[in-house]
């Protein structure tokens, strides 16, 4: 681990900020995520709250999609971002004010705050993918994007932690406010450096009107998606990590109600068992990518979370399931960080806004539907057949990888 601190210092500062920022957003993310499943799950009794809340979420995330975009594509990258974390730490501190006044209208505030929160998060998003392959050169991309990772699980396994103790003494609006304030921190670290000139000063093919732009844009990169299967089947692949994480939230909090009879320590220490998992993982990626190649450890990442998805069905203990969300949250850090790192090197910078989103549609177009599929068999048949289904789930990504792009693009050897 010494080694990896060693070589990170190798970094710009820029990244080292961006990394920072990365940290902080994801402490309240990780309290925001548990809160908001273990509230609903304890004022409804049902998976099936959470799972519209998370619809919600991502058809928002879709719809919200085609502006992002060309947005991003003729604005400093590095600008949206920061301008989206503060708007989102002032709505979600203002909402949680809200909820700690207004207790009986949890779901309601919840919903406003998940739609609000997706429609700036969009921006931020498409931001800070454009804006990372500009912080470093191509050989260093990987490993920033796999400390990128460390951060994300570092900060989300922070967050996790917290949420059993800050729930219990404080309540659910004092976790939202947290959630909040990460955001707000955030955008210090992203106003403490500069855009880098190569995003600064770059020329984009988006220059008209807004109605122009959104036609040219989205025909544009459909038509360079379309003309390119490798590149469309990098860009399925790279969704799989958003989606096996959310199928593990979703299920998480009913797994536990059902199982260690709704204990909010075990709760918060599963999840954070994940984030651990994903947090030690960020260390081997690179080393492994470059043995291996990024296709193989996409694969190798894919096939052990199916692995680890099957044990939580079979294993019931806490010890088990502790263990077993650790190593889903190793294997899912693995695809991920290859997975993204691979797209991002297929994308000229002046298209990189656009294929963030497109990317983003296409995970919230994958998820809605796997929800649903999620909450009816919950429904119909229990808690625990779910997670067979979250592996079958992993199984069907792991296909595209094996056989979409064999060469070059899906199968760069990291430097």
């Amino acid at each position: 681990m010494s080694k990896v601190l060693i070589s990170n210092s190798a970094l710009p500062p820029g990244a080292c900020w961006f990394l920072a920022g990365t940290f902080a957003s994801n402490i309240g993310n990780g309290i925001h995520t548990l809160t908001a499943g273990a509230l609903l799950y304890q004022h409804t009794g049902s998976i099936a709250a959470f799972g519209i809340v998370i619809i919600i979420e991502q058809v928002v995330t879709f719809l919200m999609q085609a502006v992002a975009g060309p947005f991003v594509d003729t604005r400093d990258p590095r600008r949206t971002a920061l301008i989206a974390e503060v708007a989102r730490g002032l709505i979600v501190c203002a909402l949680a004010l809200l909820l700690a006044a207004r207790p009986d209208a949890a779901f309601g505030i919840i919903m406003a705050m998940t739609g609000l929160i997706r429609v700036i998060h969009t921006f931020h998003r498409a931001g800070t993918f454009s804006l990372t392959p500009g912080l470093v050169t191509d050989v260093d991309l990987i490993r920033l994007n796999s400390w990128f990772s460390a951060c994300q699980q570092g900060g989300q396994l922070l967050g996790l932690a917290a949420t059993g103790v800050v729930v219990a003494h404080y309540g659910a609006a004092a976790a939202f406010f947290v959630n909040g304030l990460s955001f707000l921190v955030s955008a210090l670290t992203l106003a403490a450096f500069a855009t880098p000139p190569s995003l600064r000063n770059r020329q984009s093919d988006l220059n008209g009107p807004l109605w122009r732009n959104f036609i040219d844009a989205w025909a544009d990169i459909s038509l360079k998606i379309c003309r390119d299967v490798r590149l469309f089947g990098a860009i399925i692949v790279s969704t799989a990590d958003n989606v096996m994480l959310i199928m593990f939230n979703l299920i998480l909090a009913p797994l536990v109600a059902e199982r260690l009879a709704a204990n909010p320590y075990w709760l918060s220490l599963i999840a954070s068992g994940f984030a651990f998992g994903a947090f030690i993982a960020s260390a081997a990626v690179v080393p492994v990518a470059n043995k291996f190649g990024t296709r193989n450890t996409t694969i190798l990442g894919l096939t052990g979370q199916a692995i680890c998805f099957t044990g939580l069905w079979g294993f019931a203990a806490s010890h088990a399931m502790l263990a077993l969300a650790i190593a889903l949250g190793v294997f899912n850090t693995i695809s991920w960080t290859t997975a993204i790192t691979t797209v991002q090197r297929a994308a000229p910078p002046e298209i990189r806004g656009r294929l963030a989103v497109a990317r983003s549609a296409l995970t919230a177009a994958i998820i809605a539907p796997l929800v649903m599929l999620i909450s009816i068999v919950a429904r119909d048949f229990s808690n625990a057949t779910t997670l067979l289904v979250a592996a079958l789930i992993c199984l069907a990504f792991l296909s595209v990888s094996m056989f979409a792009g064999r060469e070059t693009i899906l199968n760069p050897k990291a430097e």
